[in-house]
């Protein structure tokens, strides 16, 4: 993120509710040891050099978490919701395509969008022309209509 890009409750000079979280969560994590990290050091070094020698505080990479479910089933289960695809037709459709040829899309299970704006994205993403999988949180039952 660049500076104009930060959140206005995040100004040095704001005394908001957030302002007040972000402060006490970044005194809080300055006192701490170190952090875990649910990545691993090789999909992102620079990341993981910068935060140990720019801000000189440990870090343990045990990521990715989905990797302590040993059992298929329990890989593509999200949170306890069933996934609405198979995997196996998933990957059979993946090692149709063409190396590298197919963007892989995911907010995270901490985003939520109005279906409006999941609807922009789809659409957006239909235009573009390009292969893609989209990992989308199914929430609310608007989305049966257009959404699989």
């Amino acid at each position: 993120m660049t500076r104009t890009q930060i959140p206005r409750f995040f100004e040095k000079n704001s005394e908001s509710i957030m302002t007040k979280l972000f402060k006490e969560s970044r005194e809080s994590e300055e006192r701490s040891y170190g952090i875990i990290v649910n990545s691993f050091y090789e999909l992102e070094p620079d990341f993981a050099d910068h935060y140990r020698n720019v801000f000189g505080r440990k870090a343990w990479h045990i990521g990715p978490v989905s990797l302590c479910n040993k059992a298929a089933e329990d890989k593509t289960e999200i949170r306890g919701m069933e996934a609405s695809l198979d995997e196996h037709e998933c990957l059979n459709w993946l090692n149709s395509k063409k190396p590298n040829s197919i963007v892989y899309i995911c907010f995270g299970s901490q985003t939520n969008f109005a279906d409006v704006e999941l609807l922009e994205i789809a659409l957006g993403l239909e235009a573009s022309g390009q292969e893609f999988i989209w990992v989308v949180k199914k929430e609310k039952k608007e989305k049966d209509e257009w959404l699989p």
